[in-house]
């Protein structure tokens, strides 16, 4: 099945391959590579709270959580 994605920041994806199954969440869809590499993708959880951030186009600057691997 060929689907057309739209991001809220009106960046559609036309021709993207899917697949219908059942999946364990309450999750709706699950984004493959072909989406996020068009973009920044990241998810983090802080204090119990999981927050995702997917911002398109990606910004010049590279996100690495791995400085911050020893902060509080």
């Amino acid at each position: 099945m060929l689907i057309t994605i739209e991001l809220p920041n009106r960046v559609i994806k036309q021709t993207i391959k899917a697949a219908v199954c059942n999946m364990a969440s309450n999750s709706e869809m699950l984004i493959g590579m072909d989406i996020i590499s068009l973009g920044d993708f990241a998810l983090s959880n802080g204090g119990n709270q999981t927050l995702s951030y997917f911002a398109v186009p990606p910004s010049r600057d590279k996100i690495d959580f791995s400085k911050r691997q020893n902060d509080p």
